[in-house]
């Protein structure tokens, strides 16, 4: 099972999916598209059994990480 982070405003949320469940898979890879491609956010993933601090930037979607984290870019100013 893998778990979709959604950092914002709001807190954490969260939505899991199945690697064998089409339908959640596609759900989550909807989510995460809308964000990364539509809004530029940023995710960062990690290999299952992998320390949170082995994350890496990801521009697609894989339904075989354990946890991706999205997040908004920082502005400055």
């Amino acid at each position: 099972m893998g778990i979709l982070r959604i950092l914002d405003q709001t807190g954490d949320t969260a939505v899991e999916w199945r690697a064998d469940d089409d339908v959640s898979v596609e759900h989550v890879r909807a989510e995460f598209d809308r964000l990364v491609r539509g809004e530029r956010w940023y995710a960062f993933a990690r290999d299952a059994g992998a320390p949170a601090d082995a994350a890496t930037l990801v521009r697609d979607f894989d339904p075989s990480a354990e946890e991706i984290v999205l997040t908004r870019p920082l502005t400055g100013g």
